[in-house]
């Protein structure tokens, strides 16, 4: 008995004030409950943690809600806002003339991640604040707008508002159920750690998208949020950093009171530190709380990221069946199964190596709403493969895609038959359906296929003398048929040789003619021609090895088909449509196909580019 009262009279002392109990290190956390966590230093034999960047995440995009009338809450209290007296910073900070802008859509990313804060301290006063969304249910804000030593201590409730547009909040109302702040501010109210986080009661990311963290400080940054004197409506600033050091960060950025808490990011939508302190000359600098590697760490652990997020951000298909997606990495909730959703692509925004040793991303469906952590063994990287071949249309009633969410179409294979488009790259989803990515030979892309709806055009090796039999058709340049190299008028009883021929994929055949001299005639359809039954002499013949000429199909400018004054236009586009349409499979090979996101390619480069970035949503 006599140990218990002793345990019960340490644990008193321990869970006392904030100003009873003393940290030994600046960066231990105190929270309003009283729970107090001493923050560890990494090992320097720790090498994991010496890299920054393994601890940024990197921006969530918000699935944006239709705003309906029903969805809209009302305004804020009257006897709230204005709050101008008084506020965190009651100095303008306005460096020259005010060159804030308002924002009138809140509800886009970035701007939707601001958020407006309402704070009631014990001593009965309520104050302005700012922050920003940086987790499932997390913002982060300035310790001064959670804590305040001269109005009571911890703030006695907040109220915040994702995205408010100074009349209503369409993105909902909620309410902080814990803070966070540091030892250094809350017991020595020093600025340089004047850094704190809000957990709400309930998710929000979903709907607001979220802002990463970087210890990168960029030339140019952003500071959105609401000042007090504009009745709460947002604004904002885009201006240059002027400097750093170890903690603060140094900014011309033009602010107010009311804008403490707000974040300050870069163009890439990641913020590398909060703003706090307005100059009193209007010369500037204003400055805010740097996220530098320790505070970076330390936002992760209030957040309860024990396993550390790494960027990735990309796409990937479901190739193994039978793999459980999880709730957490404890592995205590299911969330799904990859079971039936073979071929099926997600954007990893970020994976885990966990301890167990192996690798889990954590996966997002391409509305951003979150699909689970999956062990990678499960899983391929949906990247192009270089392919660079000519490929014809050879079955009618597919879909060119404009992703692998396959939620949008871009076009269609009807009335495409036989035409040919540059195959500059292959993709093969987890279930082993192929897909090309074609472009016209403009270098317009024209969308993602599947191979099954055409063929390679290739050449094959014929080595036949053919005979001129009919005027009017052209000799063409390419298959895309924008270039003339000749026409059979006057050439009737000519013999060339055909060397190669080629099949679209409606059946009309193509013969590649050489002269003589071996000079290239031109591509011809086989219907302006007659077989010549007299053989070549063995000399020619073998001049006319598949080794000794390589055929290219070349891509020119203008993209259309045989031009319709040529003769043999019915020839082409009527010709040997022998397709059934009833014997097209569905080129769709995953289940879901509301879903959507891009991934694009840069016709300049010649390399597949992959969706923007984002991190874990915590």
């Amino acid at each position: 008995m006599r140990k218990i009262n002793w345990l019960v009279i340490l644990l008193f002392f321990w869970i006392g004030s904030a100003d009873s109990v003393k940290a030994t290190n600046d960066l231990d956390t105190f929270s309003n409950d009283q729970v107090i966590v001493p923050f560890v230093e990494d090992s320097k034999d720790t090498t994991i943690n010496s890299d920054d960047s393994l601890y940024e995440f990197k921006a969530i995009e918000a699935n944006y809600p239709i705003q309906e009338e029903s969805m809209l809450l009302p305004e804020i209290p009257d006897d709230v806002l204005p709050i101008i007296e008084d506020n965190f910073n009651t100095s303008k900070s306005i460096i020259g003339s005010d060159n804030r802008k308002q924002i009138k859509n809140t509800i886009v990313q970035p701007y939707s991640t601001s958020t407006l804060l309402v704070i009631k301290f014990p001593k009965g006063v309520t104050k302005v604040g700012s922050g920003n969304i940086i987790g499932t249910k997390y913002v982060l804000t300035a310790g001064h707008c959670l804590y305040n030593r001269e109005l009571g201590g911890w703030a006695n409730s907040i109220k915040i508002y994702p995205g408010y547009n100074g009349k209503t909040a369409s993105l909902g109302m909620y309410h902080a159920v814990n803070m966070k702040s540091t030892s250094g501010w809350v017991q020595g109210n020093k600025t340089d750690h004047d850094i704190g986080l809000i957990t709400l009661n309930a998710n929000v990311s979903s709907k607001t998208g979220t802002l990463g963290l970087t210890t990168k400080i960029a030339n140019k940054a952003t500071i959105t949020g609401y000042p007090a004197e504009k009745n709460g409506a947002m604004w904002s600033h885009r201006n240059n950093v002027s400097s750093s050091n170890l903690n603060n960060v140094y900014y011309d950025i033009d602010t107010t009171g009311g804008q403490s808490g707000s974040a300050l990011y870069d163009d890439n939508k990641n913020a590398f530190a909060v703003h706090a302190y307005g100059s009193r000359l209007s010369t500037g600098p204003n400055h805010g709380t740097k996220i530098n590697s320790e505070k970076l760490k330390l936002i992760n652990e209030w957040m309860g990221n024990k396993e550390v997020a790494i960027s990735f951000n990309k796409n990937i298909t479901l190739s193994k069946e039978n793999y459980t997606l999880w709730n957490d990495l404890k592995f205590s909730n299911k969330k799904d199964s990859t079971t039936g959703k073979l071929g099926k692509v997600y954007n990893a925004k970020v994976y885990y190596d966990h301890k167990n040793g192996a690798k889990y991303y954590s996966l997002y469906n391409n509305n951003g709403t979150w699909a689970g952590y999956v062990n990678a063994n499960a899983v391929k990287i949906l990247s192009g493969i270089t392919l660079n071949k000519d490929v014809t249309i050879s079955k009618e009633n597919y879909t060119l895609w404009n992703n692998f969410f396959f939620s949008a179409k871009k076009g269609s294979t009807s009335e495409k038959l036989g035409k040919v488009y540059n195959a500059k790259y292959s993709y093969t989803l987890g279930n082993g359906v192929l897909y090309y990515s074609l472009y016209d030979n403009k270098g317009t892309w024209i969308g993602y296929l599947n191979a099954n709806a055409a063929n390679i055009l290739s050449a094959k090796t014929l080595n036949k003398k053919v005979t001129i039999s009919k005027e009017n058709y052209t000799l063409w340049t390419n298959f895309f048929f924008t270039t003339k190299k000749s026409s059979t008028t006057g050439k009737k009883g000519k013999v060339y040789n055909a060397k190669y021929s080629y099949t679209l994929g409606n059946g009309v055949l193509y013969y590649s003619l050489y002269d003589t001299k071996e000079k290239w005639i031109g591509y011809l359809n086989a219907n302006a021609t007659s077989n010549t039954t007299r053989s070549l002499p063995t000399s020619i013949q073998n001049s006319f090895e598949e080794s000794s000429t390589v055929e290219s199909v070349e891509s020119y400018e203008e993209t259309r088909e045989i031009d319709a004054s040529d003769s043999e236009d019915s020839e082409v586009t009527n010709s040997a449509k022998n397709f059934d349409s009833s014997e097209v499979y569905n080129d769709l090979p995953i289940s879901d196909s509301s879903e959507y996101a891009e991934i694009s390619e840069s016709s300049e480069t010649n390399t597949e580019v992959d969706s923007s970035v984002s991190s874990e949503n915590n």
